[in-house]
């Protein structure tokens, strides 16, 4: 099994709640979305999906063989682009985004609060970030240093420049944390 197929495998799985996330995410038709590590590809089908032909989606991540497949999945579904990025680069992209995506990907980033400021410049008035990321219960992830504390993250975007509106408790050991844009940084 390819690491693209393990990746969506592990995200489709039951268990990972693939689609109450997106429900509870409230995406449109005409979105516009940019996802922060794309790993297999599997959210960027399910967002392809309902933002339609009018909505686009951007994936970016810091892996080729990611970026290769994602762009060879946008040969066939055109509102999607994959754009390789170096470690915590922010990309150029053609039009703002209403929702900005991570899922266990925030761990991973530096300087997190000055990433989340310039990734603020990319998004529309009100637009929002979604952040799913292991938090502090005890599991591997945990042991592995693969988390970040819920209360960190909070503190982090809100320091961006972000207001946290929704606080959802729907995956085991993970948070599930969702933003939204409010134009006051500090």
């Amino acid at each position: 099994m390819t690491r693209i197929d393990r990746y969506n495998k592990i995200a489709s799985a039951p268990k990972n709640k693939s689609k109450e996330i997106i429900k509870a995410m409230g995406i449109e038709q005409g979105n516009k979305i940019l996802e922060i590590g794309v790993g297999g590809g599997y959210y960027a089908k399910m967002f392809s999906k309902i933002i339609g032909e009018n909505g686009n989606y951007y994936g970016i991540d810091t892996d080729d063989t990611f970026i290769e497949n994602l762009n060879v999945i946008g040969q066939s579904i055109l509102n999607i682009t994959g754009i390789k990025v170096l470690a915590n680069d922010i990309p150029t992209l053609k039009e703002h985004v209403d929702f900005v995506f991570t899922r266990n990907v925030y761990h991973h980033l530096d300087n997190r609060t000055d990433y989340f400021r310039k990734i603020s410049d990319l998004m529309t008035t009100n637009g929002r970030v979604v952040i799913i990321d292991y938090d502090e219960s005890f599991s591997l992830f945990r042991l592995s240093g693969h988390y970040t504390k819920k209360a960190i993250i909070i503190q982090e975007l809100q320091e961006a420049g972000f207001l946290l509106v929704q606080d959802l408790k729907l995956l085991n050991k993970q948070s599930f944390l969702i933003f939204e844009k409010t134009g006051n940084r500090a």
